[in-house]
């Protein structure tokens, strides 16, 4: 990328009138006379010209010229001075300094295919260092996908290349990753979240202010999508930017899938012990959700627990699932769905009862909780463990729904409100 303040430090003569964003990146070299030259501009221009028609225009009207050169998003205006104006007028010099655009003065002796020239090879020089940047990038992504943190490290160097914040989102908006703070952006990253959802794998969104360029697409290879990303940088991407970040979006999709399996893996254990647990082999349960968390940040189970049933469809209950998987009441419980039913159970203390169901439950759900404490015994000889049955019946408190004739999760009946 080149800059206004990289074009003032070659060797071409130029002077700075006004140069509020030095930083402002140069796209090419444009030569314009018209009075209103946006309809031939994009964005990024070093826009050249001699004023051949404006030796009689007011402050008002290079007011409003000035006004049509902020609204192309033109780098800078450099103005030929010693040939229509001997020096720059004063209205254009008040208008760019009131309206944030880059002035530069072209002296006589400054042609502008210098400038022109000048500004190619610069050009040529950073698109030859964005490209050896680029697969410098490449090999530094491989390295952060072999990493146990993956997706943080991913979206750390994906970061520092493009300069700005990304994001890794659950579905329901959920922060998995984040390299920076950004509240502002978050915010606007998760109400887009919101309504990508429906559209699955094919929706992505970008769009762009005075502030930022932001891009939002899901990864991963299931529907609905498990996880959205989302760029935020301070100027739109560039076409090797673009290419990265497509790039860390397969590879954190490819993450992602790992984690999905390992994750299903990890489900099927707690449904296990889950039946466990309810067969009075409090040890092997141990046993097996041990199994179940690698990580090792598994508590042992609590003396007694308190049953929370939920009922509702099956794509709400897995969120809500994934809700209790990250919840900071899961440690000492034990989330399962039930296998072919649309339930999810959940075995958890007293004391965090009510606070489960407060984070689990949606409109879409039924919920019922235990209405007496369940004593797991767990004897220091490998001998089986009694687990007490859970109570005949099982109540829930408004607005919540009731469960009723409970006899164990698998013949329970629940009635919705």
């Amino acid at each position: 990328m080149v800059s206004v303040a990289d074009v003032l430090n070659t060797d071409v003569v130029l002077h700075a009138v006004a140069c509020p964003l030095p930083e402002a990146q140069v796209r090419w070299v444009a030569t314009n006379e018209i009075p209103d030259p946006r309809p031939f501009l994009e964005g990024g221009e070093l826009l050249l010209f001699t004023g051949l028609e404006t030796m009689d225009w007011s402050p008002s009207r290079w007011y409003r010229y000035a006004e049509h050169l902020r609204e192309a998003r033109v780098a800078a205006l450099g103005i030929a001075t010693g040939l229509t104006h001997a020096d720059v007028p004063e209205g254009l010099r008040s208008a760019c300094a009131a309206l944030g655009v880059n002035l530069l003065a072209v002296p006589m002796e400054t042609s502008f295919v210098s400038i022109s020239q000048a500004v190619a090879s610069l050009l040529e020089d950073s698109d030859r260092a964005a490209a050896r940047d680029a697969v410098a990038l490449q090999r530094r992504l491989a390295q952060a996908a072999r990493r146990r943190d993956a997706a943080d490290s991913i979206a750390d160097e994906l970061a520092g290349y493009v300069r700005g914040t990304v994001w890794v989102l659950g579905p329901d908006g959920r922060t998995i990753s984040e390299t920076s703070p950004d509240p502002t952006g978050l915010a606007e990253v998760r109400n887009e979240v919101v309504g990508l959802l429906p559209h699955g794998l094919g929706a992505s969104a970008n769009w762009s202010s005075p502030e930022a360029s932001t891009v939002v697409q899901p990864i991963g290879l299931r529907e609905p999508p498990e996880a959205y990303v989302a760029v935020r940088t301070p100027a739109p991407l560039t076409e090797y930017q673009r290419t990265a970040v497509l790039t860390s979006m397969s590879l954190l999709s490819l993450e992602l899938e790992r984690r999905l399996e390992q994750r299903e893996s990890a489900r099927t254990l707690r449904r296990r012990a889950f039946d466990l647990l309810l067969q009075g082999e409090a040890r092997t349960a141990e046993v097996v959700l041990a199994a179940a968390d690698p990580e090792g940040t598994a508590q042992s189970l609590p003396k007694s627990v308190k049953v929370i049933r939920l009922r509702g469809p099956r794509e709400e209950l897995r969120r809500a699932l994934s809700r209790a998987e990250t919840a900071p009441a899961r440690y000492g419980s034990v989330a399962a769905l039930a296998p072919e039913k649309d339930e999810l159970h959940v075995l958890c203390t007293a004391v965090t009862a009510d606070t489960w169901t407060k984070s689990l439950w949606s409109e879409a759900l039924t919920i019922g909780i235990g209405s007496s404490t369940v004593r797991i015994l767990v004897r220091s000889s490998p001998e089986r463990a009694d687990l007490k049955r859970p109570p005949n019946r099982c109540s829930a408190p408004s607005p919540l729904a009731t469960a009723r004739a409970w006899t164990s999760p698998g013949t329970a009946a629940a009635h919705g409100p």
